[in-house]
């Protein structure tokens, strides 16, 4: 049985990689967070294990990123707490069907059309790429944003390859690091990895020129936001005309 579960650790793996690496969380293994997933799928010799794995992987990162859509839920649905959860559950399964998808096109491709392995591997991160592009997800995300968050320089490239293009770099740079991590008892790999790395570094350094190259604002201003605490039971009492307005507005 431990033989039998042990390769899937690899998608879950990567759902834990992906979903600890966005807002609030630093992007620390964004460039690598598909590699054991990638691993996993080039090992499967059916259809349904690849659909499964990248199942899974969704399923994993989309509980961790996304765990308050319970609170919400509970909040705003008025539902009980257990069916809450199970809410939950249900929209780990469908929110990011992209990457099951991606998986699915890469695995009848590569079973039709016989790739060569370096041609597999590479249409392998790109639909992977392009899935996550032209999904459909009910909170817009992507792999970009999270470099934003984390205030890390690379994001400045945005500027000429938008949230979307940094994302879809950000996802391309697994394919050299699972290459690296096949040839990592060879020199080969070190190399590749180095020159990620490298690589890495200049386009932050890059980054800041981007930032630093902007001119001067000529004149600024501070300014402070304040939010009233109200209650969602008051807020909609006071949409449904049910009282509470002049005390929400008191607040404020």
């Amino acid at each position: 049985m431990n033989s039998k579960l042990k390769p899937w650790l690899l998608p879950v793996l990567s759902g834990i990689l992906i979903g600890t690496s966005y807002i609030p969380f630093p992007p620390w293994a964004s460039l690598f967070c598909f590699v054991p997933l990638w691993l996993f799928w080039s090992r499967q010799t059916r259809f349904r294990d690849v659909f499964l794995g990248g199942l899974t992987t969704s399923f994993v990162f989309t509980l961790i990123g996304f765990n308050w859509v319970t609170y919400m839920l509970h909040e705003f649905a008025h539902l009980d707490w257990p069916i809450a959860v199970l809410g939950m559950l249900f929209f780990g399964v469908i929110a990011h069907l992209y990457v099951p998808l991606a998986g699915i096109l890469w695995f009848m491709g590569q079973r039709k059309f016989k790739w060569p392995e370096r041609l597999s591997l590479w249409l392998m991160a790109i639909i992977t790429i392009l899935c996550e592009a032209y999904s459909f997800t009910l909170f817009d995300w992507n792999f970009g944003y999270s470099w934003y968050g984390a205030n890390i320089p690379i994001y400045q490239w945005a500027e000429f390859i938008g949230f979307r293009g940094l994302s879809a770099a950000t996802l391309l740079c697994n394919l050299p690091l699972y290459i690296a991590w096949q040839k990592r008892k060879q020199n080969a790999g070190k190399i590749i990895l180095a020159s990620v790395i490298t690589g890495f570094i200049l386009l932050n350094l890059g980054g800041l020129w981007l930032k630093a190259r902007l001119p001067q604002p000529d004149a600024s201003f501070k300014t402070l936001l304040i939010q009233a605490s109200t209650e969602n039971s008051e807020k909609m009492a006071a949409e449904l005309g049910k009282g509470y307005s002049n005390e929400i507005l008191n607040r404020y």
